[in-house]
């Protein structure tokens, strides 16, 4: 099984309540402390994913020094793939912490059934994109309401207006705490966005109204 997971930043004080708040755009994960929000994480990962399964984790794994970023990975089930975010070096410029992935890229297409997913940690807006069931998964934005509705605007801009042969595309936000911090399949995933296209889409009308 393939899943999809991205911005864990395991360790990264600023997203616990006992860490400093420099980043104000960015909410709270509602753990206590870092130790609290790690272990909940690796719960809820080794709960879904199995030895074989394959997870692309899409950028920022991880801000822990080489020897806690090596104990969370030993613990972590599944054949871990890379994609590489602003917050990984501690793992490409480690030669140990690199053994534990298939592969470690600052970008990668795989087919998985009938679709071409397109990964990278930043958005791309134009991508490889082939057929309307072509996707293209990112992190990096997080759950920060205005990068999150700029997406949509650039998604649904793109859709309206057709442009060349990318007309229809789709951004999937892999963030972790839209799936609960569980690496998530593309039907999955897929169903989060659509889940979250139409809250907005709520949220827009009763404001118009």
């Amino acid at each position: 099984m393939k899943y999809y997971i991205s911005d864990l930043h395991f360790f990264r004080k600023t997203q616990t309540s006992d860490g400093e708040k420099p980043y104000p755009q960015y909410i709270v994960r509602g753990f206590k402390s870092v130790k609290e929000m790690n272990e909940k994480i690796i719960e809820n990962w080794n709960s879904r994913v199995k030895d074989l399964d394959e997870v692309y984790i899409i950028g920022d794994f991880s801000n822990g020094s080489k020897e806690e970023t090596l104990e969370i990975l030993k613990r972590l089930k599944g054949q871990k793939y890379l994609i590489v975010g602003n917050y990984d070096q501690i793992i490409t410029k480690n030669k140990e912490l690199r053994r534990y992935f298939e592969k470690i890229d600052n970008y990668m297409e795989i087919y998985d059934e009938e679709s071409k997913i397109i990964m990278c940690h930043y958005p791309l807006l134009w991508y490889d994109k082939t057929k309307n069931t072509d996707y293209m998964f990112h992190g990096h934005i997080h759950d920060v309401s205005t990068d999150l509705k700029i997406m949509n605007d650039i998604e649904d801009m793109m859709r309206e207006k057709s442009l060349g042969a990318h007309f229809g595309a789709t951004f999937i936000n892999t963030y972790c705490e839209f799936s609960n911090y569980i690496p998530l399949s593309k039907k999955e995933w897929l169903k989060i966005h659509d889940e979250r296209k139409l809250e907005l889409y709520k949220s827009k009308n009763k404001n118009i109204s």
